[in-house]
């Protein structure tokens, strides 16, 4: 396979971070693997940034595909 950039992350979903962001970011691991990383893991499928001062309090989640955004979606948007 080859290494992920960011431009492979088609989907995105922006949550408060107030909805549980470090259990999240546990529940993505256990579900897709480790994390996306530019440094250590350019095979990941998801990822997530603070959106910073754009929006603060929010973090942005980023999904390769379609069936894992979802999957975020239903269990930690709404």
């Amino acid at each position: 396979m080859a290494m992920r950039s960011t431009k492979d992350f088609l989907y995105n979903i922006t949550i408060p971070k107030n909805r549980h962001h470090h259990e999240a970011s546990e529940w993505c691991a256990k579900k897709f693997g480790p994390r996306w990383s530019v440094v250590d893991n350019r095979e990941g499928t998801w990822c997530v940034f603070w959106r910073g001062r754009a929006v603060p309090g929010s973090y942005e989640w980023f999904f390769t595909n379609e069936k894992d955004f979802l999957l975020f979606s239903l269990r930690w948007a709404s």
